[in-house]
């Protein structure tokens, strides 16, 4: 499927920009095709999938704005999970972006087919809150 990054590694976007997500996928096939000089280091790829979580003093303002940066570089699926607002804002790359609660399970669709995550449970096991 592909490989998956946690909030230690990097990317340098097609803006070049430098981000850092929570968490991130890359598909394999494209992940593969990077030289392996550029692996080593910030590669200049945009994930195919972000997860940005809002915690302590961030703000949702500036998570929303890294969000829409993340998909205007060619991110195709993110979601920014506010356990402050129980509340995840999932973002499309045709622009749609829809808020669902806690309570909906959030889907990997044309990303990540089968995927699926109930927030709720998640944030309840590990007690994770802002």
């Amino acid at each position: 499927m592909g490989y998956v990054f946690g909030n230690n590694g990097g990317f340098t976007l097609p803006n070049t920009s430098v981000r850092s997500p929570d968490a991130a996928l890359i598909l394999r096939s494209r992940y593969d095709a990077l030289d392996a000089a550029d692996r080593k280091k910030f590669a200049h790829i945009c994930p195919d999938f972000v997860i940005e979580i809002v915690l302590g003093t961030d703000q949702a303002s500036i998570l929303h704005r890294k969000m829409k940066e993340w998909m205007t570089n060619g991110c195709r699926l993110a979601w920014m999970i506010n356990p402050n607002r129980n509340e995840t804002t999932v973002y499309r790359e045709n622009g749609e972006t829809k808020r669902k609660p806690f309570v909906q399970t959030l889907y990997g669709e044309n990303v990540l087919p089968g995927f699926q995550v109930n927030v709720a449970e998640v944030f309840r096991a590990d007690g994770l809150r802002g």
